[in-house]
């Protein structure tokens, strides 16, 4: 099976044409933001497309082989990757798409080459495969769910998905455990630290919008992240107001601590000329004298 447009086209892991040194390259920058991957267990390519995700395609960039010569044609050279249209297939990326816990619901994940990113190739391969996924899947909801981690390719994740329409649904905070080396994934890198996850997301009815009205979308996805940032900008002045408060409570417990502590002292020198060896007792003691009332002491009782 595959998919394609005039410019991109998505095949499967086992077509000739696939280039699997770029595909493990996709891979090596797919790792590290996709939670499918990391939560799966599967450091390796083929252990994941078998095991874990429901289709898995390979990003190739058509280019067209001939060129005009008198009044034919002549093709550039002939690859292994040409296929039966006299086009070069170039391996540019990858893209998966995997089962979730929520019925109708697809997870997806795509990675691009650096050097094929910023000429739309990501966003056509993507736009083709969610495409796809409600009109031939019938999934009601397709999710991206991206690991805060490298900050550029979180920025071009982010960029990608809410280009096309995708919502911001969320953040978990430090939610998933991201191993030091995440493709050593077995035996368990034990070493790493927790990051947030971001949860975006299209419903059927919202890509329908975008396809129809897109730059309406893109004003409802402005307005939506204008609110998101707002909404982070207040709880982080929530935050530090709570951090100054605490920092507040802690120096008035101290200075209060202090002042008790003098006035302890205080007392216990006025009552050495009553009852010194009640005083020294005083001084060993933070609430007083052992169970007796200051006043008991002061006014000692008659026999």
């Amino acid at each position: 099976m595959s998919l394609e447009n005039d410019e991109v086209q998505l095949t499967s892991l086992q077509a000739p044409s696939v280039d699997f040194d770029h595909v493990h390259t996709a891979w090596e920058f797919l790792i590290q933001n996709s939670v499918e991957i990391i939560t799966a267990g599967f450091p390796h390519v083929h252990d994941f497309v078998d095991n874990y995700c429901l289709y898995f395609f390979v990003i190739q960039h058509i280019v067209d082989l001939e060129v005009q010569e008198g009044n034919g044609k002549k093709l550039l050279f002939t690859d292994p990757a040409q296929d039966e249209y006299d086009r070069y297939l170039e391996t540019i990326g990858i893209l998966y798409l995997s089962a979730s816990h929520i019925p109708n619901t697809l997870n997806v994940g795509v990675a691009l080459l650096p050097e094929a990113r910023r000429f739309g190739f990501g966003r056509q391969a993507t736009c083709l495969a969610i495409n796809w996924a409600f009109k031939e899947l019938e999934c009601h909801r397709i999710q991206a769910q991206v690991v805060d981690g490298d900050p550029t390719l979180l920025d071009i994740s982010l960029g990608l998905f809410t280009g096309l329409g995708f919502s911001h649904e969320g953040t978990l905070r430090r939610a998933l455990f991201y191993p030091t080396a995440p493709m050593q994934l077995f035996p368990p890198d034990t070493s790493g630290e927790w990051r947030d996850v971001i949860n975006l997301a299209v419903l059927d009815m919202d890509w329908a919008m975008w396809k129809t009205y897109p730059r309406i979308s893109r004003e409802i996805m402005k307005s939506r992240w204008d609110d998101l940032f707002s909404r982070h900008e207040r709880e982080r002045e929530a935050m530090l107001r709570l951090e100054e408060w605490e920092e507040e409570r802690k120096l008035a417990v101290a200075q209060a601590g202090g002042i008790d502590d003098e006035a302890r002292a205080s007392q216990a020198t006025k009552n050495e000329n009553v009852h010194p060896s009640r005083a020294a007792a005083f001084r060993t003691q933070p609430g007083g004298y052992l169970g007796d009332s200051i006043a008991s002491v002061i006014r000692p009782q008659r026999r």
